[in-house]
């Protein structure tokens, strides 16, 4: 599939991991012609809403990332922001933007949004954790004397 991606022209792709038949996870990659570098955080996803779920017509083509007040909202809306190539706003303009912020269950959500971080038209997530870092062996190894 990277191989394909790259042969494509592509410099970056987004990789979603199934586990019993579910999303579970996003990978953010950036490609080079020999190397394959993760974009942090890895996501782990709790629930995936697509757009027919929402309910809503139309076609969205998000212009902007928005972001909530919260400090886990800010720095996973920059991340976003920086590999998806889009500018991170703080204005809620007439624009289609991908939302970070809590949900109403108070877990952090992203969902496309349109006006900017007003109306969800999907799709969306709720993540479950998020890694901000490369896990390493000898990490498990000190733990485990």
């Amino acid at each position: 599939m990277i191989d394909s991606a790259i042969g494509k022209g592509a410099d970056r792709l987004v990789l979603v991991n199934r586990r019993r038949g579910e999303p579970s996870e996003i990978r953010l990659l950036r490609l080079e012609a020999e190397e394959t570098h993760v974009a942090y955080p890895i996501i782990s996803l709790r629930k995936v809403k697509l757009r027919r779920d929402y309910g809503t017509k139309g076609r969205f083509v998000a212009e902007a990332v928005t972001a909530g007040e919260r400090k886990s909202d800010v720095e996973l809306a920059g991340s976003l922001a920086s590999f998806l190539d889009l500018p991170l706003r703080s204005d809620r303009g007439s624009y289609c933007s991908f939302h970070v912020a809590e949900d109403y269950s108070r877990r952090l959500a992203v969902n496309l949004t349109s006006p900017a971080a007003t109306r969800e038209v999907g799709p969306g997530f709720v993540v479950q954790h998020l890694v901000w870092h490369e896990r390493r062996s000898e990490q498990y190894e000190e733990h485990a004397r």
